[in-house]
């Protein structure tokens, strides 16, 4: 018998989200140096709403303001995808911003959940918020 040789694989330690210096409170729509300050918010910190830099902590706070924003346009405007979420194998559809042309367009997959995407249940809804925000009735 050949004596057979095998490394067990390294486990990776898993990684936690650390407390930064500055708090992305999104609440009062600010961000707020931590140092000698009192968290209201105990699980902030397992939500990522931490920054070690206070430019990085003011982008994500327009990110994520921009973000909430489509969702609660697309949950008021668009009855038919209140609430949804994509699903594989599904026709999905989402909106994004097209810096070449510079207008808001639509597109659509089945298998490529993109987490960071509004997801919508029919092209209808997503080009309805596309001509919205196109028309410049609402601002993200």
């Amino acid at each position: 018998w050949d004596k057979v040789n095998f490394k067990l694989p390294k486990k990776r330690p898993k990684i936690e989200l650390k407390e930064g210096k500055y708090y992305i409170n999104i609440i009062n729509d600010i961000v707020t140096l931590t140092e000698g300050y009192v968290l209201d918010e105990p699980y902030s910190i397992e939500f990522g709403l931490f920054r070690d830099n206070k430019e990085v902590a003011e982008s994500v706070l327009k990110i994520i303001k921009r973000f909430l924003r489509l969702l609660a346009l697309r949950d008021q405007e668009c009855q038919d995808s209140r609430g949804y979420e994509f699903i594989k194998g599904e026709r999905n559809y989402m909106v994004f911003y097209d810096e070449t042309d510079k207008i808001f367009k639509m597109d659509t997959y089945s298998n490529a959940n993109q987490f960071d995407k509004i997801w919508f249940a029919t092209k209808k809804d997503a080009q309805k918020i596309c001509d919205i925000l196109n028309d410049g009735r609402f601002e993200l």
